[in-house]
């Protein structure tokens, strides 16, 4: 009861009980009532004549503390429960948050592994197609001996293979900056004397090239 510093006085119950006291009495009663409700007990005896009324309004208002009592206890277990219930809300979803944080970190991190193995995918598919087209450049360039057959085959006794396989070796196999891709195409050319090959100079049992293939003119 010391929390409590006020208390409810019934005007039926207060006229009621007082109704036999006159003033002084009155002020008696409500002064023993008030130090009751403060302090617990009256400061001074209470007189025979306020006394029954003292007692029923005393236990009335206990009475009504109790009730008090009960009806704050009830709050703070609701109150409490309440709290509890929105931290275990807010704890779960920082657990989720985490948990998402964590989800979509992984699904980056995948998708940082996928993006990175697709363009390993991409680079070596690359470097296969360039590396087969090299290949097959590489295997098109034919050696002096093949020439020299190829002459023979076609009857083309008015070409030099060893000038024609070193002239377009010199130029790496290449017409401009494209691969030659049909060297026999290349050798007809030159039998022909396309491309400012007109005639061939016979030295001995071979031919040599007039000076404008030598300079660069054939392609």
């Amino acid at each position: 009861m010391d929390k409590k510093k006020s208390f409810i006085v019934f005007a039926p119950e207060f006229l009621a009980l007082s109704n036999h006291l006159n003033l002084k009495q009155r002020g008696e009663l409500m002064t023993a009532l008030c130090e009751m409700v403060l302090y617990g007990e009256p400061m001074k005896p209470i007189s025979q004549e306020i006394s029954k009324a003292y007692d029923f309004m005393a236990e009335s208002i206990k009475d009504n503390f109790s009730k008090y009592d009960a009806v704050c206890e009830k709050r703070r277990a609701i109150a409490t429960k309440a709290a509890s219930k929105r931290r275990a809300n807010a704890e779960q979803k920082q657990v989720e948050k985490s948990a998402n944080a964590k989800l979509n970190e992984d699904e980056d991190d995948n998708e940082n592994k996928h993006e990175d193995d697709l363009n390993k995918k991409i680079k070596k598919e690359i470097k296969e197609k360039t590396n087969k087209k090299e290949s097959s450049y590489l295997a098109d360039v034919p050696s002096l001996e093949d020439v020299k057959i190829y002459c023979a085959v076609r009857g083309l006794k008015n070409i030099n293979p060893q000038e024609f396989y070193d002239y377009y070796t010199a130029k790496q196999w290449k017409t401009g900056n494209k691969p030659i891709t049909d060297w026999q195409a290349k050798v007809i050319k030159w039998a022909k004397g396309d491309a400012g090959l007109n005639s061939f100079s016979p030295i001995g049992d071979c031919f040599r090239l007039p000076k404008l293939a030598r300079q660069g003119g054939v392609q």
